[in-house]
């Protein structure tokens, strides 16, 4: 379904307007952006699984996933390059509100000033304060 438009009729006789439509049935609308962030691991590089209390505040905290759709003003305001949908991009951490989509995947809806870049080499990484 990502990518394919759909005809609706707005009501009361106004004239028809097209919706991108995804496999989340979510749009965003106004200056908000839909994220699919990355998936946090079940186990650690040794093995150790981790439990779900922590990996749903793992979830919560990640700053890197994949823009899914965007409202008809997100990134109205931005300079070259604006992000489109299918980039990679950092965002806030703790931004947005958590929504599980119609196909049982989680999302963040986001603001469009949430998205802090476009990542183009996925080597890079979040350094912690030394």
């Amino acid at each position: 379904m990502a990518g394919q438009i759909r005809q609706r009729e707005k009501t009361m006789g106004l004239e028809q307007f097209d919706i991108m439509t995804n496999a989340s049935g979510l749009v965003p609308v106004e200056f908000r952006v839909l994220v699919k962030p990355d998936v946090v691991e079940e186990k650690t590089a040794g093995g150790i699984f981790i439990p779900d209390a922590s990996r749903d505040r793992q979830e919560l905290a990640q700053a890197r996933g994949t823009l899914i759709a965007s409202g008809g003003r997100a990134f109205e305001d931005f300079g070259s390059p604006a992000p489109t949908s299918g980039d990679r991009v950092w965002f806030a951490k703790y931004g947005g509100i958590p929504i599980k989509g119609a196909d049982g995947l989680m999302y963040r809806l986001i603001s469009d000033k949430d998205v802090g870049c476009i990542i183009f080499d996925e080597r890079a990484e979040v350094v912690k304060d030394q």
